[in-house]
């Protein structure tokens, strides 16, 4: 562990000891957000590196923002605050002040709680705040695939430009290409058929032939799918989360093998993979953490939501919030995950939340006997 996930961990500590449902946002800036930026290597006491009401003409006004941080004189950071209460669901403020700070690589919407990270779009002529946060940071929640990231938005990270820019940049388009990937691994594109019988040197095009190849393709993606833990194959690894310090007597099953007592009297109290770990107080856990790995990965998103179930009746194991009456938004280390719009059906018995949740793994290629559940 370093010395900026030791500090961010320590920060963590002290939140359920913090009276934040009543913090005002200064109270946020103080305790929460100043102690983060201390933690990536700024100085929040200096004034010169950390301002704070840092004012931004827009327009014909002039607006405050919560804090500027400066790097070799130039603005490069812009966080805008929010009390612990309010839900991050609008950057425009953000925005607004990203676009007129030409210098500004970097912006930071925060509650003092979850911490988005938002970098300029594709770099163009007209200074643009992307839409999407490239790194979200919940301290509630602390997870390694997001403290690893910190690394490139600290003091040291910033300094270096076009490192910082570049790193950004293969952020998104690997978030592209892996969104592409999923979707023509689902229905493959007339391109992507005529690519793959391009490799196969499959001849004439005809209406018929390209039909015909589309289902070779789809087979040939569930098959590579399905096999992703052989030997030829090597399987995905999944994401590192939080592992659970404390322990419990009884055996650990894989998921492929557990057995469902009638009315799921044998709830797990564990699920884990290689090592990394989360307890669970239900069998519908079960179906909420690999979907909270999935979705943490990026490839459970809320356009794949429409899962059918392994029973394929009317509901769905996920869906969008609105539009699933009979569920609710899943929970991750013992917090409901909101923000993400996905919910996941709860009614459910326990044999059915494993066979969803061995369905959701297989659909992503992963494998499910290397997910095991700890059986009391």
């Amino acid at each position: 562990m370093d010395d900026t996930e030791r500090r961010l961990r320590d920060i963590a500590a002290r939140i359920p000891n913090m009276p934040t449902a009543r913090f005002s946002e200064r109270e946020t800036e103080r305790c929460l957000v100043e102690p983060l930026l201390e933690a990536l290597g700024y100085d929040a006491r200096n004034p010169a590196e950390v301002e704070s009401q840092h004012p931004i003409r827009i327009g014909s006004t002039t607006k405050n923002c919560d804090f500027a941080i400066k790097i070799r004189n130039q603005v490069r950071v812009l966080v805008e605050c929010k009390k612990p209460n309010v839900a991050l669901d609008d950057p425009g403020q953000l925005a607004s002040y990203f676009s007129q700070v030409p210098t500004a690589l970097l912006g930071l919407y925060t509650n003092g709680l979850e911490f988005r990270f938002y970098a300029e779009r594709n770099q163009g002529r007209v200074k643009q705040m992307d839409r999407e946060p490239f790194l979200v940071l919940d301290l509630r929640n602390l997870d390694e695939t997001a403290t690893r990231g910190l690394a490139k938005c600290a003091k040291s990270g910033i300094e270096d430009d076009s490192g910082f820019r570049q790193w950004v940049g293969d952020l998104r388009y690997l978030s592209i290409v892996r969104d592409r990937l999923r979707r023509e691994m689902v229905r493959p594109s007339d391109e992507f058929v005529n690519l793959a019988m391009d490799w196969a040197d499959a001849g004439d095009r005809t209406p018929q032939s390209l039909e015909r190849f589309r289902h070779i393709v789809t087979q040939a993606a569930a098959t590579l799918l399905n096999h992703a833990a052989s030997p030829t194959v090597p399987a995905p690894k999944m994401p590192e989360g939080r592992v659970a310090h404390h322990d419990s007597g009884g055996e650990w099953v894989s998921l492929t093998e557990v057995k469902v007592e009638p009315k799921g009297r044998n709830a797990p109290h564990f699920i884990r993979h290689e090592g990394k770990q989360r307890s669970l107080k239900s069998w519908r856990g079960v179906t909420e953490q690999v979907a909270y790995w999935l979705y943490q990965d990026g490839l459970l998103t809320p356009g794949d939501c429409e899962i059918p179930d392994a029973s394929h009746r009317t509901l769905h194991i996920l869906s969008l919030q609105g539009r699933h009456p009979g569920g609710r938004p899943f929970r991750h280390g013992g917090q409901e995950i909101q923000d993400t719009g996905i919910k996941i059906d709860t009614q459910r018995s326990g044999r059915e939340f494993v066979q969803n949740a061995r369905m959701l793994l297989e659909r992503f290629g992963w494998n499910p006997s290397k997910v095991e559940l700890k059986m009391p």
